[in-house]
């Protein structure tokens, strides 16, 4: 029997997202998939420009993304990488090399950076 599906999932609003940081401390992007309503989509989260390949999650929605940037934009939450053991724990892990680094020139091929959700 899979518990995850006798979860009920929240609904995905900024307010439900930082009582859901504020309660764990700290939140991976397979823990937000496996327990926000309309977490999930067909769009890929960038850490900052598109253009330098660095992926923080993929198949999230439109609205997802815009939580999240709303938050981290506005402060106390922010983006942490992370180990990638996390997202093993959590049963998830995308399908790209993992990046080493945050460079400035960044990747000609896109690569995923692991990271976690924190309140700062």
């Amino acid at each position: 029997m899979d518990l995850n599906n006798c979860r009920k999932k929240n609904k995905l609003t900024a307010i439900n997202l930082k009582k859901y940081i504020d309660d764990y401390g700290h939140v991976s992007f397979a823990e937000l998939t496996r327990d926000f309503e309309g977490f999930e989509g067909d769009e890929l989260m960038f850490a900052g420009d598109a253009k330098k390949n660095v992926v923080l999650w993929a198949n999230i929605s439109g609205n997802a993304v815009k939580q999240l940037n709303s938050l981290v934009k506005n402060k106390p939450y922010s983006f942490k990488p992370c180990n990638l053991l996390i997202y093993i724990v959590d049963g998830v892990c995308l399908k790209l090399p993992v990046a080493k680094r945050l460079s400035k020139q960044g990747y000609k091929k896109p690569r995923w950076l692991p990271c976690v959700l924190v309140k700062e």
